[in-house]
């Protein structure tokens, strides 16, 4: 079964597949074409907050901008498991691109129940 196939599979039983942290996925690192086919086959993507640092390293930080410059998230939320995390978040700093992200009301956060 391709990956056309096994998302259409998820679709039909009601799921609507969802790319956590596409952005930390180093093995994809450039690979766009196949991360533009979950795209426009449904899959939805979800940007981890602590990838969006300012200090998180060159290829984490392209990604992160190819992302959102070709309108890829959907979703942004944390990968939070400890109380260093959460410190990491409350002084993180991002870029321009990822706080217009976060602020233009273009996620679907708030659609979540």
């Amino acid at each position: 079964m391709n990956m056309k196939e096994m998302i259409f599979e998820l679709q039909m039983a009601g799921y609507i597949p969802v790319i956590a942290h596409p952005e930390r996925y180093i093995y994809l690192n450039r690979k766009y074409d196949l991360l533009h086919q979950f795209k426009e086959n449904g899959c939805l993507f979800q940007l981890n907050l602590l990838s969006a640092s300012t200090s998180s390293g060159k290829i984490i930080t392209e990604m992160v901008n190819y992302f959102i410059d070709h309108d890829f998230y959907d979703f942004a939320g944390t990968d939070t498991h400890h109380l260093g995390h959460l410190q990491r978040l409350h002084n993180m700093k991002v870029s321009n691109r990822v706080y217009d992200l976060l602020t233009r009301d273009r996620l679907l956060n708030n659609t979540l129940i």
